[in-house]
């Protein structure tokens, strides 16, 4: 039998698709058949989600990685702290304290210069504020890493636009976001303000050595 499943790729969201679908969730993570699909008798519409974890336990061996293959969830909650220029803390709906890695950017330190700055610039956009977090990874210190949005407002890109962060380019290339970090650095906006700045990668490479 050959079943029409559907794989969610590339870290994306696609909201209406969970939103209209069978699923199976691992953790926060889902695996879904669309609503088109469930016209199948029970028994099918088992094998066919059995068949696409098969299908993401055999990708995931061949790549070596999860996060090429699965969409991550959405998560919501109160910003309770702001520990820099890319790191919150929310507290969801059901209380839990949530760190938070702002994907795709790379704040100044708190000992570099505009390291202070660049916090209260993400205070000042997000603190007290119910977001949005669009899930991308799970760095190494188990902090969830993602793009949090306030009102349909891209926050991380909004930081790249003030000139208080840098954009990642190890996790991010996007045309979008190097444009915005071009413009600022051009106008002087922020950190950029400094004619020799260090990004952050370099400062915290300097500074363990």
């Amino acid at each position: 039998i050959s079943l029409p499943l559907q794989i969610v790729t590339g870290g994306n969201l696609i909201r209406e698709m969970f939103r209209s679908a069978d699923a199976l969730r691992i953790g926060r993570t889902k695996y879904a058949i669309p609503r088109r699909h469930l016209w199948m008798p029970t028994g099918l519409r088992l094998k066919a989600l059995l068949a696409l974890l098969a299908v993401l336990l055999c990708l995931s061996h061949c790549a070596g990685s999860w996060s090429s293959y699965i969409a991550y969830d959405e998560i919501q909650g109160k910003v309770v702290r702001v520990a820099d220029g890319d790191t919150i803390t929310i507290r969801e709906p059901d209380s839990e304290q949530t760190k938070i890695r702002l994907f795709g950017i790379d704040a100044p330190e708190r000992g570099q210069p505009f390291g202070q700055k660049s916090r209260r610039t993400l205070a000042a956009l997000v603190a007290n504020q119910t977001v949005d977090i669009l899930i991308e990874d799970e760095d190494q210190y188990g902090r969830i890493v993602g793009i949090v949005l306030l009102n349909d407002e891209n926050i991380n890109l909004s930081m790249v636009n003030s000139g208080m962060a840098w954009v990642y380019r190890r996790y991010q290339d996007d045309p979008k976001w190097l444009a915005a970090e071009a413009a600022a650095r051009s106008a002087r906006r922020g950190l950029w303000a400094d004619p020799a700045p260090e990004s952050p990668a370099d400062w915290r490479y300097r500074n363990r050595n």
